[in-house]
């Protein structure tokens, strides 16, 4: 069984490249969500990225969040930004917080790959058109859809751990 993570227990790296992370936009509270950033980075070993995460209400309807990744190789860098829906409850905006931080975990360690228009590969399955496939049905979304809720729920027990401290 895995034991709970909290920034106090984990284990230091050599050489580990720092994730940068900005928030922007009107959630209820910026700080909670730079938190939860770092620590699903944490959690998945995510470093030397650049992740902008904007809380904003120009989101097309049916979109509660989504995540653009960005790996500039001639640059040595990876840039993410995942814009979140305002509109939604705060709990729901950190469900899907949670959920694109998924997708940050999957682009990051190649297990997405987006080729351009609508090619994608999934852990080494490639898609030419992914639109033939239903939202719902596609790997990493039942991937995301699986893990967001015990995310959050691994976030929110750390935090009460690193409380009663």
């Amino acid at each position: 069984m895995m034991g709970l993570l909290s920034a106090a227990n984990f284990p230091e790296r050599k050489h580990k490249r720092k994730t940068k992370i900005t928030i922007r936009g009107t959630s209820t509270t910026t700080h909670q969500a730079e938190m939860m950033v770092q620590y699903y980075a944490q959690y998945w070993e995510l470093e030397g990225l650049y992740i902008l995460v904007q809380f904003t209400a120009r989101l097309p309807k049916q979109y509660q969040g989504y995540t653009q990744y960005l790996d500039h190789k001639d640059l040595q860098t990876r840039q993410v930004t995942i814009r979140i829906s305002n509109q939604i409850s705060e709990k729901q905006q950190w469900l899907t917080l949670a959920h694109e931080m998924i997708h940050v975990k999957q682009f990051s360690r190649g297990e997405l790959i987006y080729h351009g228009k609508s090619a994608y590969t999934w852990k080494n399955q490639y898609c030419k058109d992914v639109r033939k496939i239903s939202y719902r049905q596609r790997g990493w979304e039942k991937e995301a859809y699986a893990l967001e809720s015990k995310m959050l729920a691994k976030y929110q027990e750390a935090q009460r751990l690193v409380a009663k401290r």
